[in-house]
C-alpha cells in the first residue's frame, strides 16, 4: 500500500513580482511586466481575483504589521507576499484565514520581544509569555482549519497487491475492531485507516 501525497499549489513555483525602489526612494511596480499580469499575480496570492477583495484583506494585514506612522507599506508588502505565497489560499475563505495567521504570528512575535525587555516585574514576563502560549495555540488551531477546509485529514491509501492464503478472506475497507488496542471504555470504535484483514479456519 502506498499513500498518495496531497497535491502542490502552483502559486509556490510561480515567480513573484514585487514593488521595486529607484534611487530616489520612490516605489515602483517591476518594469518589463504587464501591469495586469502582475495585479492578478498579487490577487491570487489572496485567493481572489477581485481587485476590491484584494485590498481590503491586504490592507488588514499592513494595519497589524505595520506601526503607525513607519511609511514602509512597500516594504512590509513585499516581505509578507512571500508569506501569503507559502500558504497558497485557493479561495476568498482561505485568502482571510491566511490573513488572521499572519496577524496571530506577528502578535505572538511582538509578545514574545516584549517578554524578553529587561527591567520589568515578574508578572510583567508572565503576562506576555501567557499570550505568546494562548497566540500559539492559536496559530495551530488556525493551521489545523485549513488543513481540514482543504480535507488533508483525511488520508488517501491505494491497494496494491492483495495476499490470501487458502481457507483466508480479505477484506479491505473499514473494518469494526474488537481488538484489545480498538477498545475504549467498553465501545467499539471503527478504525479510521482502511485494514487488511484475514480470517483464518480453525485448524482441526
Amino acid at each position: 500500500m502506498k499513500n498518495t501525497p496531497p497535491e502542490k499549489s502552483t502559486n509556490q513555483s510561480a515567480a513573484l513580482p514585487k514593488f521595486e525602489k529607484d534611487e530616489k526612494g520612490n516605489w515602483y511596480m517591476p518594469e518589463g511586466k504587464s501591469k495586469e499580469l502582475v495585479t492578478q499575480q498579487w490577487k491570487s496570492l489572496l485567493g481572489s481575483q477581485d481587485q476590491d477583495a484584494f485590498e481590503y484583506l491586504m490592507e488588514q494585514i499592513l494595519a497589524v504589521i505595520t506601526p503607525a506612522g513607519e511609511g514602509k507599506k512597500y516594504e512590509r508588502m513585499n516581505q509578507v507576499m512571500p508569506l501569503l505565497q507559502a500558504i497558497a489560499p485557493r479561495d476568498e475563505l482561505e485568502g482571510m484565514l491566511a490573513v488572521q495567521m499572519i496577524g496571530v504570528h506577528a502578535m505572538g512575535m511582538e509578545m514574545m520581544r516584549r517578554a524578553m525587555v529587561s527591567g520589568q516585574t515578574v508578572d510583567g514576563v508572565s503576562n506576555n509569555v501567557n499570550r505568546v502560549t494562548k497566540l500559539s495555540r492559536t496559530f495551530v488551531a488556525q493551521m489545523e482549519a485549513l488543513n481540514k477546509h482543504r480535507g488533508k485529514g483525511q488520508q488517501k491509501m491505494t491497494v496494491e497487491h492483495v495476499t490470501v492464503n487458502k481457507g483466508g478472506q480479505a477484506i479491505v475497507g473499514n473494518v469494526e475492531g474488537g481488538g484489545r488496542d480498538e477498545k475504549k471504555k467498553g465501545q467499539t470504535i471503527p478504525c479510521k485507516a482502511a485494514r487488511l484483514v484475514e480470517k483464518w479456519k480453525p485448524s482441526r
